[in-house]
């Protein structure tokens, strides 16, 4: 159930977990949602379970998924029969909107995330709390950046020929793109400073 994993990034306890899935399952909003934007357009918000199920019922329901999703050894980006869900197009539309994409700028939170629960990089508890603020901070800052290109970007390809209109749109693009750079490379040197060398020489091996 890979909804659980994004569950678990957002909240790093099993009761913050289970009091969000009580709390959303009942009232549910895109706002609180934990999966991408691209889902909800696509599938729509989940119906409210009020008068379906009970508070504790759900309570009772959120920790057995806790305890028992993700599967060890899942891949966040596949189903549990390891069926990859995303089209070449999909994944197109999810890459990040960064100036510089290169091997020796990794893509440091997604790592840490395919391996949280590995035991030889042996993250505390102490850890995965820094580990998910700043996943939090750079997920939640690069998807506001996106947000902002995709109109812009959309109005320079369709531009009528003229450039001194196109122009600072084109600008603009290049600097919040060099925004989104800025705060690929923070999360870079904010999770290296959580981690041992022992951690990193593990992660980038």
């Amino acid at each position: 159930m890979g909804v659980m994993r994004h569950v678990k990034m957002n909240y790093s306890t099993k009761d913050k977990a289970v009091n969000f899935i009580v709390d959303y399952a009942l009232n549910p909003t895109a706002q609180k949602a934990v999966c991408m934007p691209m889902k909800i357009k696509k599938f729509g918000l989940m119906p409210s379970q009020k008068g379906s199920v009970s508070e504790e019922e759900l309570k009772e329901i959120a920790s057995w998924m806790f305890d028992n999703f993700p599967k060890n050894g899942m891949n966040m980006h596949k189903g549990e029969k390891g069926k990859n869900c995303s089209a070449t197009t999909k994944a197109k539309k999810s890459q990040p909107p960064f100036l510089i994409k290169n091997p020796n700028l990794p893509h440091m939170t997604k790592l840490v995330m395919k391996n949280w629960d590995n035991a030889d990089l042996n993250l505390t508890k102490e850890q995965k709390e820094k580990l998910l603020v700043i996943r939090k901070e750079t997920i939640g800052g690069v998807k506001k950046i996106k947000q902002a290109i995709q109109p812009l970007e959309s109005e320079i390809v369709n531009f009528d020929n003229n450039l001194t209109k196109v122009a600072p749109k084109v600008k603009e693009v290049a600097k919040l793109k060099a925004d989104a750079t800025l705060l690929h490379l923070k999360c870079i040197k904010n999770t290296k400073a959580v981690l041992s060398e022992k951690q990193l020489e593990m992660l980038l091996k």
